[in-house]
């Protein structure tokens, strides 16, 4: 068991920031000394650091995200259904806005596409329904509700959306609003917000900040919504890019106990992670 001390490897503070510290895998990448990760969370953190390890080298050969390449017109000669909005930023995101410095009555794209349809697998037909309600704007992908039976991952849903309008360099956060997966929020309110760790799963819990390549940071990359954003991360951007600077978990104003995620997407600053 680590002691106290190692494992307080994250920040309470809403602005905080920290720089990124790849592994050098090639004589050709800058060699950048890195600390070793203690290793706390078992097979959920081994996936995230592994993942971790994809999104620093672009010469890794065991990833295999290939670039994205959906866009909306092949989305709609597939048959989704598209409804889309034009909104005022939402009531249970604005304070988390506010404090990003987003303005309050900035617009933003409220779409939700579906698609249902008679699947036969195996000699047996049933109805596949997928569905994703996201809200964009510029900087922003918002993910309120998602459910995909054999629909187009996320990562490349998100994209699609978020490239018809902008540029992907303009991409800054990703938000999962008020979380059900239930890995996703399993590891969050079980491992992270633990005593071990000086925090207990409340409605008053704070606003945490989960840092670059720390244990708990690699263990929110290994869940499910953590590999999302990965995976979106891998294929909307040329490899070796652009990385996931921070996670930040906080609570919804309506109801305490729910968990809404924010990952933080930067370019990697000059000589991190490149080829030089």
């Amino acid at each position: 068991m680590a002691s106290r001390k190692q494992r307080k490897s994250h920040s309470a503070l809403p602005t905080s920031t920290t720089s990124p510290n790849p592994i050098p895998s090639t004589s050709k990448y800058q060699t950048v000394p890195r600390e070793e990760v203690p290793q706390l969370y078992g097979e959920i953190q081994q996936a995230g650091a592994e993942r971790q390890k994809w999104i620093e080298d672009p010469k890794d050969t065991t990833c295999t995200i290939k670039p994205s390449t959906l866009s909306i017109s092949k989305l709609k000669k597939q048959g989704w259904t598209f409804k889309t909005n034009i909104i005022s930023t939402p009531l249970e995101i604005e304070p988390e806005f506010a404090k990003q410095g987003i303005p309050k009555f900035k617009k933003y794209r409220d779409v939700e596409l579906s698609k249902s349809e008679l699947s036969k697998s195996g000699g047996h037909e049933k109805w596949c329904y997928n569905s994703y309600y996201i809200i964009l704007g510029e900087g922003i992908i918002y993910a309120k509700d998602i459910k995909r039976t054999d629909g187009p991952p996320f990562s490349e849903i998100a994209t699609a959306l978020y490239t018809a309008r902008s540029p992907i360099e303009s991409l800054k956060h990703v938000y999962f609003d008020n979380v059900v997966n239930a890995d996703t929020k399993r590891f969050v309110s079980k491992r992270l917000y633990t005593a071990q760790n000086g925090l207990a799963w409340s409605p008053y819990r704070p606003i945490m900040v989960w840092k670059y390549g720390t244990a708990e940071y690699q263990g929110l990359l290994g869940t499910r919504l953590g590999k999302a954003v990965v995976y979106m991360v891998l294929g909307a951007f040329p490899r070796g890019t652009h990385y996931i600077s921070k996670v930040v978990t906080f609570t919804g104003p309506a109801y305490g106990y729910a968990l809404h995620l924010r990952f933080d997407i930067e370019p990697f600053p000059v000589g991190w992670g490149r080829l030089v």
